[in-house]
């Protein structure tokens, strides 16, 4: 995998805002990462996830789900590339499909931010 560094950080170079394979022309320098933004996406992984000693290729593990599922928690706008580079930068493994991927997720993480969500309990609100 082709590496690069962003913001001091390391990612796959075929990772923007949309997810992977850049195929609409839109390159890092046109799609900038946000860090603060990410760190927030970020929080609320630490809060609700943990990780699996394998990639699960489940809905749940899946980045477009995640993606729909930490937006709902956040109460605002993440794209897919947003879910994956925080995934990344938590630490989490994943496989790739296309311009989506899967992640070494427990479901349980997944369920308890779900039932947050559902409860109305307070988001990790994004500025």
């Amino acid at each position: 995998m082709n590496t690069m560094l962003h913001q001091g950080y390391c990612i796959p170079s075929d990772l923007n805002r949309n997810g992977f394979e850049v195929t609409s022309g839109e390159s890092l320098e046109k799609s900038p990462f946000d860090l603060d933004h990410i760190n927030r996406i970020r929080e609320a992984i630490r809060a609700f996830f943990t990780k699996t000693p394998r990639v699960q290729k489940r809905h749940y593990a899946f980045s477009y789900s995640l993606k729909h599922l930490v937006e709902g928690y956040l109460g605002t706008y993440i794209s897919n590339g947003d879910l994956i580079y925080a995934m990344i930068l938590e630490g989490y493994r994943f496989e790739r499909k296309r311009i989506n991927c899967y992640f070494n997720l427990d479901e349980k993480g997944v369920k308890a931010m779900e039932t947050a969500s559902e409860s109305g309990s307070l988001p990790v609100k994004l500025e």
